[in-house]
């Protein structure tokens, strides 16, 4: 179960857990983001781990990323700053260097996972939780 439930629709979570491991994010996001930001039927949301970044290192980091990032992709980025742990956990943690993605139901229990950049097959049984989870819903 996530550490926080998701609210009202299914959400999609890909987190990061080092900078390396963005760049599977990337491939996600090549294929996902444009239409999962705007999708109706489910929330989105990347996570980045910065749980025991010094202070004055992520005072550089946020700098960049407010450069780096923009709206709309701004409004679905999150910052992990605790529960590192639970959240490794929860994605079956093996390497910092990969993206962890997650879909859970609005009351935050995950009903499909995957790690590492996408693929054709990853991204096809992505989708069909999420048409799975939308015929489901009231």
């Amino acid at each position: 179960m996530l550490p926080v439930p998701a609210a009202t629709k299914p959400l999609i979570v890909l987190i990061s857990f080092s900078h390396k491991g963005g760049d599977d994010a990337e491939s996600w996001n090549k294929l996902f983001k444009v239409p999962y930001e705007t999708d109706h039927r489910v929330d989105y949301c990347e996570i980045a781990d910065f749980q025991g970044v010094p202070s004055f290192v992520m005072k550089m980091i946020l700098h960049g990323m407010r450069r780096e990032v923009h709206e709309p992709e701004k409004s679905h980025l999150g910052l992990l700053y605790a529960h590192e742990e639970e959240w490794k956990k929860l994605v079956s943690y093996k390497s910092p260097d990969i993206t962890y993605v997650l879909v859970a139901t609005p009351d935050g229990h995950v009903v499909w996972q995957t790690q590492g950049p996408a693929t054709a097959a990853k991204a096809a049984q992505l989708e069909d939780t999420i048409n799975g989870l939308a015929l489901h819903r009231p």
